[in-house]
């Protein structure tokens, strides 16, 4: 199981996988908001979600990891129909701009009118994120370190905020930072022995500075600052495993700015604050026996 969270305003989306792909909303304390959105794709009987977006019309946008496709729901939780960015095949992906081979994530900014989405492919591509208009035109591809020819090594998770985009490489360890989809700059996650951490996802944060979920060599939250050097751990109360996913709240002052960890294969979600202090955790499947309520 996998599964990713996304946050619109007073509304968190955990995306999760069981025997459907489930997507699930809750207000800031836990509580669901309505009925989940279910569905499996009809070619393979079975799908599962590995990333989760939401643009400013309120509109899903879900990368169905499982069946290879980027599906959409509008705010009523309706699909609506599907974009064809997804390639065929390993072969073509590298030759064939404008099409995202083995999608494992997604980004959506603005809105129909005025917006982009910024899909990613694992695996090692050169073409690993591309960007388009919320319609599905080709807008442009990203270059690895700023060279085209180079290839992106595991792309984990996509995030935005004004004008950066961050790239989580998984297989690299390493976080790349694009300005204005030009590359910015890029750092890793270096432990006291000297261990690379392996970044799983992350939440940029209005001012400047990012959290990074961590899988390898053993989960971990890092709230970094503006170049990538790290502030603080923030797990140290929270008993993190099998990570997933990260999400912030925007706009509030750091002691009441609540963070949101997708983890236990996508079954739980942890809160805390950006000091590292456990406010709870909630189940994102009810019927699921191995996560606890009571989020706050």
């Amino acid at each position: 199981m996998d599964g990713s969270l996304a946050l619109d305003g007073g509304t968190l989306y955990a995306g999760v996988s069981a025997k459907t792909a489930e997507v699930a909303a809750f207000d800031l304390d836990g509580r669901p908001l309505r009925a989940p959105i279910r569905f499996k794709d009809e070619r393979t009987a079975r799908s599962s979600i590995s990333g989760l977006a939401v643009d400013g019309d309120h509109r899903l946008w879900v990368v169905d990891a499982v069946a290879g496709r980027l599906r959409t729901f509008s705010s009523f939780g309706r699909e609506v129909a599907p974009l064809d960015l997804t390639a065929a095949s390993e072969e073509r992906a590298p030759l064939l701009l404008g099409r995202v081979w083995k999608p494992v994530d997604v980004e959506a900014q603005g809105t129909a009118e005025q917006g982009w989405i910024a899909l990613a492919g694992g695996g090692e591509q050169r073409q690993a994120v591309q960007l388009f208009d919320p319609e599905g035109a080709f807008l442009c591809a990203l270059r690895s370190h700023g060279d085209p020819g180079r290839a992106f090594h595991g792309v984990r998770r996509v995030a935005a905020l004004g004008k950066l985009l961050y790239v989580v490489e998984g297989l690299a360890r390493t976080v790349q930072v694009f300005r204005e989809r030009e590359f910015h700059f890029a750092f890793r996650l270096t432990g006291r022995g000297g261990e690379r951490f392996e970044p799983r996802a992350l939440a940029p944060l209005p001012d400047g500075r990012t959290l990074v979920l961590c899988r390898d060599p053993g989960p971990a939250l890092f709230l970094v600052d503006a170049s990538g050097d790290v502030v603080r751990r923030l797990d140290g109360e929270l008993p993190l495993g099998d990570v997933c996913d990260v999400v912030a709240e925007s706009g509030r002052a750091e002691p009441a700015t609540r963070v949101f960890v997708l983890d236990q294969a996508g079954l739980r979600v942890q809160v805390l604050t950006l000091a590292g202090r456990a406010l709870g955790s909630f189940a994102t499947l009810a019927r699921s026996p191995r996560a606890k309520k009571g989020g706050r």
